[in-house]
């Protein structure tokens, strides 16, 4: 693939990799209909980066949401016996953080459920 760099620079790149791996290129259509590429700068690169991370994370929380909410309808059409089971099940899954690590003092979510449930 032939593209003219907005310098004027043609930069050709084949399939097995002739551009270096670090180099990230921003690619549109000029007014010719013909493909103007630029590298990112290191800023852009960086941004790039921060978005990835962040819909990461929230794809993340929002699966761990979820779950927390099903266990919660699970819950709440159980019987007492399983109640106290899937309220167990609940406070390791919520004191586990969305990133594996323990985030919460143990019996903190159950207290706060138990509460919930008596009211």
């Amino acid at each position: 693939m032939n593209t003219t760099h907005k310098n004027g620079a043609e930069k050709t790149s084949n399939i097995d990799g002739g551009l270096s791996r670090n180099m990230r290129l921003y690619t549109e259509l000029d007014s010719n209909g013909q493909l103007v590429s630029r590298e990112l700068t290191a800023y852009e690169c960086q941004l790039e980066d921060d978005v990835e991370h962040l819909q990461e994370a929230l794809f993340t929380i929002s699966s761990q949401y979820a779950k927390i909410q099903f266990r919660l309808r699970q819950i709440s059409s159980a019987t007492t016996c399983e109640k106290n089971y899937l309220l167990k099940e609940l406070e390791d899954m919520a004191t586990q953080g969305v990133d594996g690590r323990n985030c919460m003092p143990a019996g903190a979510v159950v207290t706060i459920i138990l509460y919930r449930f008596s009211l």
